[in-house]
């Protein structure tokens, strides 16, 4: 027993470490947003990325000025600070957090992303999400739905909150297209 909470322990720290020095590798460098970010006042966004309000692009070029275990701060080009307040218990580690949402190449360049359809590419700049879209498509339309409902993005059933009271379910079929979408 004593050797199992030793390596709980061990774990736990070594999770700690990990996500701290991958945070502080992160801050102070510019990267773009790899999916559509939400909010509905840049100051306050909660990282389970809500689906109400304005949207930040993906493909934004942003600047991160600071990675902490319950904040990460960035200013896009034109200036404006976000605060995305992070919230583990739904969203998992901050580092895997980051690297959902950011990264140094532009996803917009992408062979994978010129490759998509048109009307694929006009939903990801609406934010939306319909029948057809791959599942690339719909993270940078909507973003990685939150670990607590969706463990993996491997999963074929990935819900989504919209907002702290509604959910919404996209379901994709064999050939990792969207297939439904349960409001």
């Amino acid at each position: 027993m004593k050797m199992v909470k030793s390596m709980v322990l061990i774990l736990m720290l070594a999770t700690l470490f990990t996500t701290v020095s991958s945070a502080a590798v992160m801050a102070g460098s510019s990267y773009y947003t790899k999916v559509n970010i939400w909010y509905e006042t840049p100051e306050r966004i909660p990282s389970t990325n809500y689906h109400v309000g304005s949207i930040l692009p993906v493909g934004t070029k942003v600047d991160l000025l600071k990675v902490s275990d319950g904040k990460v701060v960035f200013r896009d080009s034109n200036g404006t600070t976000y605060t995305i307040e992070y919230l583990a218990k739904f969203t998992g580690p901050v580092a895997g957090y980051l690297d959902k949402f950011f990264s140094a190449e532009n996803v917009l360049k992408s062979e994978a992303y010129k490759k998509m359809s048109d009307k694929d590419k006009e939903n990801i700049a609406a934010g939306n999400i319909i029948e057809g879209m791959s599942k690339e498509a719909v993270l940078m339309a909507y973003g990685n739905p939150p670990t607590h409902r969706t463990p993996s993005t491997s999963n074929n059933r990935w819900t989504y909150w919209v907002n702290r009271f509604k959910t919404m379910v996209v379901v994709f079929g064999a050939d990792d297209m969207v297939s439904m979408i349960q409001k």
